[in-house]
Formats: structure tokens, C-alpha cells, sequence
């Protein structure tokens, strides 16, 4: 099967095509298929995915409200001239972070083209829906639930088109359920590199730190509130270590706050991959208080190096952990629950151990050879 794949993501460790996106097409080649990326030339056009040709169409701006969102039709028409030229049996649509797809009009495009283009029949089409969850979290203060409604309907306007639309979130299949929408498929579609599965990493006893986070240092991911739950802990556990490896808007104050505090803390900055395994090894607990996240890669990393995950019960982080099984989840912005889940893990290495060990077993799921075979049957029945 002849694959185009189109993505605007953006993640500059190999050269703008986003990992997920770039691992997705490795792993859908070695399965036979014929994959061709496209991304926008600002990106770059210098990433190199074994078996995966990458092409690139002419950068654009995009004009979006919160009801429209328009594609200028010079991409439009680069590409609709991909698809006259590859002529792919499927188009799978990659949609970036926080609500800013340029791939969405495209099924409209194709199918509204003038006949003069000679394109071929009908492509079927798959999309992806990425939640960033920023209306999820808010509906707690949204008790009718109208801003994830709208936040949904938006998604689904924005796709209008495709014929198949998946997701890793079980929360927008079920709001779509209850407001009339159609129910996406729902799988792993998203994986973890290969790399955090290699070796055995050692058990928790024999590991020197004890809390660890990674990600981007924004306010948004409640970081400021994870410095109050080290410091509750500190306070009980004077040995107590924390680290936390990641870069961002909010750094400079991120340390500034943890000074103010007086919590003792390794600030790593942001680490490669490999040193992020290396660090993931020197821990025990994964500590993430961000209840905005979608499908947060660092949380399965962490559960592939044997950590015991202890996770906001918010966004894609609930998809990631059962309780009590191979993580615990703890109430977004109780710090005292926080505190508890960690105490928990700290306090019984017996069961720690058990956890730790379930969650390198369910990241295993999340490997992108098995991501891959998930995904085929979908691409195979678009259209259908």
C-alpha cells in the first residue's frame, strides 16, 4: 500500500518532522507499505527516515477563528499536485499540537478540485485527533460541559472530509458519544523509541534518587505546584532527592521559585535522549502534576525504565495508568494526595517493585512495531 502521510508537527531533533510522525512512518515501512512524508519546507527537507521518502509543499500562513480555519490556496494546490503525482491508496492526516492543523481542509480540497487537475479517484483518508486537553481541564470550572462540547464540534468541523478518525483519547470518544458525534477508533497510536526499552534497568532498591520529573517547564504543566509537593515531602523525608530534567518559558522562574522555597533539587536542563534514560534509571518515582496532557511520551518512558508512575488523574495521563496496578493517580492540584502517592511508594518497596514492574509491561504495548500492526487494519478499511 502506497501511504501519504501529511504533518505540520514540529520537533527539532530531526529536522521538523515531528517523532511520533517520523516513527509511525519507519515502523509502517518495515511493515512492506510505501510511505511518503510530506511536510511544509520551513520545516526542512533534510530528515532522514530509513525506507520513508520525505517531500515538502511551500510554507503558509494559516488563518484561524474559533469556528473557520483556512488553507491559502497555494498549499492547497501543492497538495493537491502530491497527490496527482504519487497517486497513494490512503492520505493519513497528522494533526499538530494545540489546534493548528493546515492538513484538515486538505479531503475538501481534493474533493472540491477542478476537474482541469485530472486527480485521481477518491483518496480515502485517515485522521488523527490529538487533544491538547486545555478544555478538558477547564471543565471543571465548565459544570454544563459547553467549552469541551465546543472544543469537540470544533475538532470534528475541522475534519470534515476523512473518512476514519482516530485517537489515543478515550475522554473526546466518549464526549463525542454523549453529544452525537462520531465515535473515533481508539488505540495506540502514538509509541515510545525503541531505545527506553533497551536493557534491563535496575530495581528500585538498588537506584540512589527518589523523584523525578521531565518535560517542558511551563505553567501549564503545573510545575509550581510540583515544587510544593517536593517541599511537603522534604519536610517529612529530610534525605528526600528530587531532579527534574526539561527546559522552557517558565525555566528562570521555575528555579528562582525552587530557591525561594528552599527545595533542594538537581535542575538538569533539557537532556538527549539517551541521558534521559540514564536519569530515568537513577530514580524511583515519576512525579507528573499536569492534568493538560494528551498523550504524555515521558510518563510510558518513565514506565518502560521501571519507575513507579504517580500521575494527575487528568487528560491522556488516566489512558496511561490503572491505579494502584502499575502507577497511582492522585486528584489534579491536591498536593497532599501528591505527597501521599509518592510517601506510598517510598514507604512499601514491595509493592513498589510490583508497579514499577506492570508499568515497563504495559509501555512494552507502545513499542512502535506494535503500534504499527494496530494501525494497519485501520489504513486498510478507510473508505470502506
Amino acid at each position: 500500500m502506497k501511504l501519504l502521510v501529511v504533518t505540520t508537527s514540529f520537533a527539532p531533533q530531526i529536522s521538523g518532522v515531528s517523532v511520533a510522525a517520523a516513527e509511525r512512518c519507519r515502523a509502517l515501512a518495515e511493515r512492506g507499505h510505501e510511505v511518503v512524508l510530506v511536510i511544509p519546507s520551513c520545516f526542512g527537507a533534510d530528515a532522514a527516515i530509513p525506507g520513508v521518502r520525505v517531500r515538502t509543499f511551500p510554507a503558509v500562513f494559516v488563518k484561524s477563528t474559533s469556528s473557520t480555519l483556512s488553507l491559502p490556496f497555494a498549499g492547497e494546490a501543492a497538495l493537491r499536485a502530491a497527490v496527482r503525482e504519487l497517486r497513494p491508496d490512503r492520505v493519513f492526516y497528522e494533526e499538530p499540537e494545540r489546534l493548528r492543523p493546515i492538513a484538515w481542509p486538505l479531503p475538501r480540497a481534493l474533493r472540491n478540485a477542478p476537474a482541469e487537475e485530472a486527480l485521481p479517484a477518491r483518496v480515502p483518508s485517515i485522521g488523527m485527533l490529538h487533544t491538547f486537553y486545555e478544555a478538558h481541564w477547564r471543565q471543571e470550572h465548565d459544570e454544563d460541559g459547553r467549552v469541551f462540547r465546543a472544543f469537540a464540534r470544533s475538532l470534528y468541523a475541522r475534519a470534515q472530509g476523512v473518512d476514519r478518525l482516530i485517537t489515543h483519547c478515550t475522554a473526546l470518544a466518549e464526549v463525542a458519544g454523549r453529544h452525537g458525534l462520531p465515535r473515533p477508533l481508539v488505540g495506540r497510536f502514538h509509541g515510545i523509541a525503541e531505545l527506553f526499552f533497551a536493557g534491563t534497568p535496575p530495581r528500585l532498591a538498588d537506584r540512589e534518587g527518589d523523584v523525578l520529573f521531565v518535560g517542558q517547564l511551563r505553567r501549564t504543566k503545573r510545575i509550581f505546584e510540583w515544587l510544593q509537593v517536593v517541599k511537603l515531602l522534604q519536610q517529612r523525608r529530610p534525605g528526600l532527592t528530587a531532579s527534574v530534567a526539561g527546559g522552557g518559558e517558565h525555566a528562570q522562574l521555575f528555579a528562582a521559585e525552587a530557591q525561594s522555597l528552599g527545595v533542594r533539587l538537581r535542575l538538569l536542563g533539557p537532556l538527549a535522549p539517551a541521558s534521559v534514560r540514564a536519569e530515568l534509571d537513577r530514580h524511583r518515582v515519576f512525579l507528573n502534576l499536569s492534568d493538560t496532557e494528551g498523550f504524555c511520551t515521558a510518563n510510558l518512558e518513565a514506565g518502560a525504565r521501571g519507575l513507579v508512575l504517580a500521575l494527575a488523574a487528568g487528560g491522556g495521563n488516566v489512558d496511561q495508568v490503572e491505579e494502584g496496578r502499575d502507577g497511582r493517580l492522585f486528584a489534579p492540584g491536591d498536593l497532599q494526595a501528591a505527597a501521599a502517592a509518592v510517601d506510598a511508594a517510598l514507604d512499601d518497596p514491595e509493592r513498589a517493585q510490583a508497579m514499577a514492574d506492570a508499568a515497563r509491561a504495559r509501555a512494552s504495548r507502545y513499542r512502535w512495531s506494535e503500534v504499527a500492526r494496530e494501525l494497519e487494519p485501520v489504513l486498510l478499511s478507510a473508505g470502506e
